[in-house]
Parts: C-alpha cells; structure tokens; sequence
C-alpha cells in the first residue's frame, strides 16, 4: 500500500513535470510567434513608409519645373532665387536616382510600376539638362536683348524688368530675343511631365501598396 501511493506520487509529480514543460513550450511558443507577428508588422510598416517616400519624391519633383511662374527663362535669370531653384533641381535628380534604386528593392517583382518610375526619372533628367542648356543661353544673349528692346521702346531702360513687364508688346519681344531650340520644346516636355502622374499613368500603380484595404490585408 505504501509501495503504491509512492508510485502515485512519483507519476504524480512526474505528471506535473511534464504539464510545466509543457506548458512552458507553449508560452515560448506563443511568445515566439508573437513576436514574428510585431516583427512582419513592423517590417511592413517600413516597408510602407520607404514606398510612400518613394512617390513622394516623385510627385514633388513637379514643383521644381514651374518655370512659368516667370515668364520666361529670362526673366528667371535676373531673378534672385536662381541659385536656389538651381540648387533644388539637381536635389531633386539625386533623390529621383537614389529613390529608383530604392524602389527596385521595395517594388521587385512589379515591373510595370519599376518602368513607370525609370521613364518619369529619364524624362526629368532630360528637362532639367534642357533647362540649364536654355538657361546658359538665355543669359548669354540677355545684354543683346535689352539693347534690342531699348533701341525698339527707348523709354524702357536697360534692366528695367518692371518696365518691360508693363509693355506687353515689349514683353514678347524680349522673349523672342531669347527664344532657343531648347526653350521651345520645355514647355511641350513640363507639359508630359506633369501629365505622367495622372491617376492612370501614375497613381493607380501604387494602389496595391497604399489604399486602406489592401493595407489591411498586409496585417493577415
């Protein structure tokens, strides 16, 4: 009888051994898979934070082209923000190469978006080496153009940029004096640039990555 109830302490006690353990690999189990979860969670966060930087970049790039805001590459060459617009343009090349490259990893396997992303990054980079081409130009004709327009409106004085503003007829003219093979075709490329990030040709390609129900399914 005794030999007996410690035979069933013995199991007993084993029993519970075995119970603890068991209960032990269950909690690290638990604990494990948790833990991949918080981390899939948190690389697909990253993962999305890294690919709207990426059509950011993009989308912001439109803003560096809006040289029509004076008029003409001319007028911009007098302007005080020259340096500075000079100074975005050439950020704004960097970022769209370092952001192609990035986005080559983040969109592998999605070759219709990385080709969308490569053609906008071609384009910008052959308008903004139009731009300095037409830029150098203009200025280097710009004396020669305010001598022609003082000879043809002698009331308007060489430099005279409020002046030749008022004068429509002036305005054209000082254009003209300007106008090179480059500037004629920036404002047809500005014109495709900007029309490259429509919802068809741009936008819809991100739609897998960014609209909320496809986000939530990133969670499952």
């Amino acid at each position: 009888m005794i030999d007996l109830l410690k035979n069933n302490k013995e199991v007993i006690s084993l029993l519970l051994t075995i119970i603890a353990i068991i209960t032990s690999l269950w909690s690290l189990y638990r604990s494990i898979k948790i833990q991949k979860e918080i981390a899939k969670r948190d690389m697909t966060l990253t993962l999305l934070d890294k690919r709207m930087e990426i059509y950011n970049v993009y989308c912001e790039s439109v803003e560096t082209l809006n040289f029509k805001k004076y008029e003409t590459l001319g007028l911009l060459g007098l302007n005080h923000e020259i340096v500075e617009e000079i100074k975005n343009i050439f950020k704004v090349r960097i970022l769209l190469c370092s952001k192609y490259n990035q986005a080559q990893f983040h969109f592998r396997g999605d070759e219709p978006l990385i080709g969308v992303l490569s053609d906008i990054r071609k384009e910008y980079l052959c308008i903004s080496d139009l731009y300095m081409i037409a830029l150098s130009k203009n200025l280097a004709n710009l004396n020669l153009a305010w001598e022609e327009i003082n000879k043809k409106f002698p009331l308007i004085k060489i430099g005279d940029m409020q002046a030749l503003l008022n004068i429509p007829k002036a305005k054209d003219s000082f254009n003209s004096f300007l106008k090179t093979p480059e500037t004629e075709i920036l404002d047809a490329k500005i014109s495709e640039y900007i029309e490259s990030f429509d919802y068809d040709k741009f936008d819809k390609y991100f739609e897998n990555y960014f609209c909320l129900q496809k986000k939530s399914e990133f969670f499952k």
